[in-house]
């Protein structure tokens, strides 16, 4: 259905619209970004005052490699940020493969539809003999055909009487 419609377009450009028409690079095509909200932070109880602690560790007698110490809950909270954002990271890479798939069809579609309005602008263009001259011929072909059937019908009667 799309293609009906742009060839119906093209050949209604063709004959009504201007005769010079500038078909688009596809690189330079203007792509629009998509701009949306992180979604809301999840649903994570919030931690009692006195659960809330951190303190930094360095190196010493006991520990080896730098670091930070903290309570359960403050760490398990974190833990579940980090699922959190790691399936919001996944979500977001799916989006990003099914956006970048839509965009190559899309891009496709164009692609072709600008081959077939460059196409039907060269038809357009040819000339009265260029677009009628098979027709002319056909016709010429049945009346010549037709013509050397008769004197040939004719040249054969007269020899036979």
């Amino acid at each position: 259905m799309k293609n009906a419609f742009l060839v119906m377009l093209a050949v209604a450009n063709s004959y009504c619209g201007p005769k010079t028409v500038q078909v688009s690079d596809t690189a330079m095509r203007h792509r629009e970004e998509v701009v949306t909200e992180l979604p809301p932070r999840p649903d994570i109880e919030p931690i009692a005052p006195e659960d809330d602690w951190v303190v930094p560790v360095s190196v010493g007698e006991m520990v080896e490699q730098p670091g930070v110490c903290m309570s359960d809950a403050k760490a398990l909270r974190a833990g579940q940020y980090v699922v959190s954002y790691n399936e919001l990271r996944g979500l977001y890479r799916s989006d990003l493969r099914t956006w970048n798939r839509e965009r190559e069809i899309y891009e496709r579609y164009l692609t072709d539809a600008e081959i077939e309005l460059a196409y039907w602008q060269e038809k357009s263009r040819r000339t009265w003999w260029e677009r009628n001259s098979a027709q002319f011929g056909l016709a010429a072909g049945i009346v010549i055909g037709a013509g050397l059937a008769v004197g040939l019908v004719y040249g054969i009667n007269q020899v036979a009487e």
